[in-house]
């Protein structure tokens, strides 16, 4: 384990599905081991592989995919490591969604006039 003033140039865990990836940086601070997450769409741009930060709505099941695997990966660290810490919050797209009668959201686009 790193020290604090260490940088992690290399993420501690990356998982992948598909041209998404979800890399995971694990640090050791005052207040214990925290994780930071980062999630790009790598695409090929002439003979260079390059980085994205946004997703296509296409993409977003393999962005869940990414994300959840890496949520899975750091309460696996954090069992071995014996740092129970508050259990991490559970994505609500990840829940089966229950039936519901309620009435789908309004979609909200932006106006012509100001």
């Amino acid at each position: 384990m790193k020290n604090s003033h260490e940088i992690n140039t290399v993420p501690s865990h990356t998982s992948r599905a598909g041209k998404i990836r979800a890399a995971v940086w694990e640090r050791d601070g005052e207040n214990g081991i925290s994780h930071k997450i980062m999630i790009n769409r790598l695409f090929r741009q002439g003979d260079k592989w390059q980085r994205s930060r946004t997703f296509f709505a296409s993409e977003l099941p393999a962005v869940v995919q990414a994300v959840s695997s890496a949520q899975q990966w750091i309460e696996h660290r954090r069992r071995l490591l014996g740092t129970p810490d508050q259990p991490l919050p559970i994505f609500p797209m990840l829940k089966p969604a229950a039936p519901s009668s309620a009435k789908p959201l309004a979609m909200v686009t932006p106006s012509s006039s100001a």
